[in-house]
């Protein structure tokens, strides 16, 4: 017999990674600290800079971020808990979690920065609890159960040294 459960998609949205032309990484408290990798202008490769004043930009390769990318598209959950209060705060998400976003610049011809920005993916990081994470899709009210080893991707491609 098939179950509503049976029937629903374990897998993230699919989002084009050429679509993508910046994505946000914000972790810790308050969302204290920021990544940014932005595609450069007429190159396969990404900039990587934490978003303070004054910082650092890294060059990375194209294909180190699209590596990076289609890992986070073979989230695939284990299992689903609802979105409520108690679970949210019991997951880690009252704490400011890891949020990941992907997103499109839509136009070119505006003078205001994020005109045309538009939010092609979010994901929230929880904390690590028995082996599982807990991942929410934009607003979804639903929560998905990862493997913990996933977590690792929170992070962002890292620059090689």
């Amino acid at each position: 017999e098939i179950t509503p459960l049976a029937l629903r998609s374990k897998k993230l949205p699919r989002i084009e990674y050429d679509a993508v032309d910046r994505i946000e990484i914000r972790s810790g408290g308050c969302f204290t600290t920021t990544r940014f990798l932005s595609r450069k202008n007429g190159s396969e490769d990404w900039e990587l800079s934490d978003g303070g004043v004054g910082t650092d930009k890294q060059t990375l390769p194209g294909a180190q971020v699209k590596v990076w990318f289609e890992k986070v598209q073979e989230i695939t959950a284990q299992g689903f808990e609802p979105a409520t209060p108690d679970h949210l705060q019991a997951r880690g998400f009252s704490a400011a979690p890891t949020v990941i976003r992907f997103i499109a610049h839509l136009s070119e011809n505006t003078a205001e920065e994020k005109a045309g920005d538009i939010v092609l993916g979010e994901y929230a990081f929880g904390n690590a609890k028995e082996g599982m994470v807990a991942l929410r899709v934009g607003n979804s009210p639903d929560l998905l159960l990862v493997s913990e080893s996933f977590l690792e991707l929170s992070k962002g491609p890292e620059p090689h040294p």
